[in-house]
């Protein structure tokens, strides 16, 4: 590894809108020892065009033909060649000094594995910003996705990658699996943005739900924590799954295998979930209180 290096892993899919302010971000940072990776995974639109128009010698291009993020990321680590890597998404963007006060702090603490910041998350749907925070880390990231993917700075060693058969929530379980019982410094500063457009997992909410259970029970099996620790928030979160999977297009294959991973590793939940969800009218309610759980987060974006 190149030494104070940072490798910045851009994986692009139909993202022709976005992907050079996206690379520009990474360009013209105040920190300027860097590699931006671009793994352009499955793209059928103008991406490549757009990313061959920028002549800089930072820039390493990669080709793959499977529109898969979590395997244009794994790509992107094995081919990087940074002591630091940095996460950016096509749609996104890095603020001009999100690198430099990180690697500052992980070349003082050499016993820091990263570095946190916050996110701006942009609605370009409802013309919105919110700041997101991340904090009561480790415990929380036990319990939901603690860090956006362009928030963290982290040092290119022993890394686990990416699951390659996640479509969602894959990021979630790669901060768990890399981040927990190491040292994270988190810092008062936004990092970046992310931006929902609607051609993003972002804006699916069903599939997000049930994939956030899925993940939860993957986690629960990698750290093998206690089901008693969410044993409540996973009662919940089953319920709704129980109802949502059977309205959901997957795969017979998927679903199933999905539905096994969450009664084999969050046992109890599930099992006092499928006695609950034959309560009369119990569908009807866990509907209701999802409709109403989706306007409440649509009024507060709309309204900050």
């Amino acid at each position: 590894m190149i030494k104070h290096l940072v490798s910045i892993i851009i994986p692009a899919h139909n993202s022709e809108e976005t992907i050079s302010r996206a690379v520009k971000s990474c360009l013209t940072q105040t920190y300027q020892k860097i590699e931006v990776i671009i793994i352009n995974n499955g793209t059928t639109d103008q991406t490549k065009t757009k990313i061959k128009k920028f002549a800089d010698p930072r820039i390493k291009y990669f080709e793959i033909k499977q529109a898969n993020r979590s395997l244009a990321r794994n790509l992107g680590i094995k081919e990087s060649s940074g002591e630091f890597l940095q996460f950016l998404d096509a749609d996104d963007y890095l603020e001009s000094s999100a690198l430099e006060n990180s690697i500052a702090f992980l070349n003082d603490y050499p016993d820091y594995f990263a570095v946190a910041g916050s996110i701006m998350r942009i609605n370009e749907f409802l013309k919105t910003q919110r700041t997101i925070i991340p904090s009561g880390f480790p415990k929380q990231l036990l319990d939901h996705n603690l860090f956006v993917i362009n928030a963290v700075l982290f040092r290119n060693h022993g890394v686990i990658l990416f699951d390659e058969n996640l479509s969602y929530c894959e990021d979630w379980l790669f901060w768990a699996d890399n981040l927990l019982n190491k040292k994270i410094q988190i810092i008062d500063e936004v990092k970046g943005s992310v931006c929902v457009t609607g051609k993003n997992t972002m804006s699916n909410t069903l599939l997000m739900d049930i994939y956030r259970v899925y993940v939860r029970a993957l986690i629960h099996r990698n750290h093998l924590l206690k089901t008693s620790t969410f044993f409540l928030k996973d009662l919940k979160a089953i319920l709704r799954f129980l109802v949502e999977i059977k309205k959901i297009d997957l795969p017979v294959v998927e679903k199933k295998k999905v539905q096994y991973t969450v009664k084999r590793n969050l046992f109890w939940a599930y099992f006092f979930a499928s006695i609950i969800i034959y309560l009369p009218f119990m569908e009807k309610i866990i509907l209701k209180r999802r409709a109403r759980r989706l306007k409440r987060s649509e009024y507060r974006l709309n309204n900050r």
